[in-house]
């Protein structure tokens, strides 16, 4: 059989993610009582999120959920920053992250406020190049089988069933940014006071019941040919949901060795049992 060379492959690939825009929203109210509101997910159902301030009473701050409506009711002088501890502690975590808005130091008193609306959820996603690849980047598509026996023949198989698989890709991020450790981490976020200019912060924490696939976008590997990226549809991979999987990120400190986000993430099965697929997506 002839080789064809052209179906012969070498060479490196770039990653794209698909993200959708977050809403948020912003507490109105005294100097430095003002919080800022951003849908933990991205997409349009963040726009159903609202929140509302009782008037403030009693002596101790609490918070109420129902569906994506989140009601505070401060107690008598509680400020900006006691509200955003009580958000911050109650079930609202798993809606919205909640930070000081722009100017504001969180010592102003909190008052009655009607029920904000966050805004600004797309689920019109946007491609982004995750930038410089290391030389791990791979995907790994497994089945898992179990052997069908019968008594007469022992533990011989007389056949295999599938019986679990897995699709997971190994991306080794080299440009160290806010962005990608929120991509290669599940429980990396990114605050934003909406200021301009904007002041961030990253922050780390472990959120026990989270759903990783809540953070799942579309990604796509698109080889470099030639030294440029193709669009060659038959030569692209598109993974149809892929989200950080719990496995460790290490990020080493070393005076010579260039540091790299080496993370992992799992591909989910759409509606149809479907991973990914190279080859048009116009059908």
């Amino acid at each position: 059989m002839p080789i064809n060379a052209r179906n012969l492959r070498l060479g490196p690939a770039n990653v794209i993610m698909f993200a959708k825009a977050q809403a948020t929203g912003a507490a109105t109210g005294a100097a430095n009582s003002q919080l800022r509101f951003t849908a933990k997910v991205g997409g349009a159902a963040g726009n159903d999120i609202t929140v509302e301030y009782l008037a403030p009473a009693g002596t101790t701050t609490t918070v109420a959920i129902t569906g994506t409506d989140i009601v505070v009711s401060p107690k008598t002088g509680a400020t900006g920053a006691e509200v955003m501890a009580a958000l911050q502690a109650s079930g609202a975590a798993s809606l919205i992250l909640v930070n000081l808005n722009n100017g504001n130091d969180g010592t102003g008193v909190v008052a009655v406020m009607a029920a904000v609306s966050l805004t600004g959820g797309s689920d019109t996603a946007e491609a982004v190049d995750v930038g410089a690849m290391g030389e791990g980047l791979q995907v790994v598509i497994g089945t898992e089988v179990s052997p069908l026996t019968a008594a007469q023949s022992g533990n011989l198989a007389q056949d295999e069933v599938v019986s679990g698989g897995r699709f997971e890709l190994t991306i080794p991020f080299k440009e160290i940014t806010m962005e990608n450790l929120q991509r290669a981490i599940p429980g990396a976020y990114i605050y934003s006071d909406g200021g301009t200019p904007e002041l961030r912060r990253l922050e780390f924490s472990v959120s026990v019941g989270a759903s990783m696939r809540a953070r799942a976008t579309r990604l796509e590997i698109r080889p470099l040919i030639g030294g440029y990226e193709t669009t060659d549809a038959n030569e692209i991979l598109v993974v149809y949901e892929a989200s950080p999987s719990g496995s460790d990120v290490t990020l080493a400190y070393h005076p010579t060795e260039q540091r790299e986000i080496v993370a992992t993430f799992r591909g989910w099965p759409n509606a149809a049992g479907v991973f990914g697929a190279y080859g048009s997506q116009a059908f």
